[in-house]
């Protein structure tokens, strides 16, 4: 994931935006198997995989994929594998 812009990005916005509280995400999941059983009743919780997300915290996964870049040509490369590119743009069916 790379952020383009000039200056680090805030330590405070990226906990922000990326936090991880363990609590949240367990409580969610139960709600989700006990309220909506037809899509999430037969869902396993795993209490080991839960025990890997942070308190309250960025998880290492997105830390060490974040970058950042003030290089503007960065946009069209990052970009480029995962916006399509329609070749009848402007053309309505």
């Amino acid at each position: 994931m790379t952020f383009i812009g000039l200056g680090e990005l805030p330590k405070a916005w990226i906990h922000s935006t990326f936090r991880v509280r363990r609590k949240v995400v367990h409580n969610t999941l139960f709600w989700l198997k006990e309220n909506n059983p037809k899509y999430y009743g037969d869902i396993e919780i795993s209490d080991s995989h839960l025990k890997e997300l942070p308190e309250d915290s960025v998880p290492e996964e997105i830390m060490s994929i974040l970058r950042q870049s003030d290089d503007v040509g960065m946009i069209e490369q990052e970009s480029a594998g995962y916006v399509p590119q329609d070749d009848n743009e402007g053309e309505y069916y």
